[in-house]
């Protein structure tokens, strides 16, 4: 796993203003939340690593939400965003990789712009622990940004390199095969990617003019990557 001060990079959203979280979501956190929606239905389903917890709001009170993640900061701010906007949620202060859950809990695990922090070593730790707290037959989604969408990674790359991306650094991954190889429980049913519209947000104004003029002759794939992985039956009678 990558060194990263997850506190400091929190502290720098003091400010945040929760009625645009709430009425203003990502094109990408709009149709995660539906595909997540749709699995679920009203079992329980875990965000873990949740950040400000945006997408299990969207995700709506017909299911059982909740939200983990290691900096308080990060989980306080989701309780404010969940009390704003009038809903409930189980709030957890927790490990990704170590998490206080009983095995086989959850219907549907899913984690967004988590697994592009880690190296591959930590990716697979971490699916492992959202695959052990699955329920057999339920669904794992690992969503990341798409370093195959050129206009995505191309602005990535220009930010970086004038000291202008204000995140933490993120690995290319495609679709996670590598690390999944090594996991016996975990079956690769889906990747797609979505938000057309949120890979160009990166790109300065003439940047955006230009490849959104080449998108039109080209077609880029979507600023998220949705991997959906599958807990296995089979291998849990093993």
């Amino acid at each position: 796993m990558k060194d990263m001060d997850w506190s400091a990079y929190y502290k720098n959203f003091v400010a945040l203003n929760l009625d645009g979280l709430i009425e203003r979501p990502d094109e990408w956190q709009v149709l995660l939340s539906e595909r997540l929606r749709q699995h679920v239905g009203s079992g329980r389903i875990l965000e873990a690593g949740c950040g400000f917890g945006i997408t299990s709001l969207l995700v709506g009170t017909g299911a059982q939400r909740t939200l983990l993640d290691l900096e308080p900061k990060a989980i306080e701010t989701a309780r404010k965003l969940f009390d704003k906007a009038g809903q409930c949620a189980e709030f957890e202060v927790g490990d990704l990789f170590n998490m206080n859950f009983p095995d086989k809990i959850f219907d549907v695990v899913f984690n967004a712009g988590v697994m592009e922090h880690f190296d591959k070593d930590g990716r697979r730790k971490a699916l492992r622990e959202m695959a052990r707290v699955t329920k057999p037959g339920g669904i794992v989604y690992v969503a990341i940004p798409n370093h195959f969408s050129v206009p995505y990674r191309f602005a990535y790359e220009y930010r970086k390199a004038h000291g202008k991306w204000p995140y933490p650094d993120e690995e290319k991954i495609f679709d996670l095969s590598e690390e999944l190889a090594a996991i016996n429980n975990l079956v690769a049913l889906k990747r797609e990617t979505i938000g057309e519209e949120t890979c160009f947000y990166f790109l300065s104004r003439l940047q955006r003019i230009w490849f959104k003029f080449c998108h039109l002759f080209s077609r880029y794939e979507g600023y998220l990557t949705i991997l959906t992985l599958e807990k296995s039956f089979a291998a849990e009678k093993k």
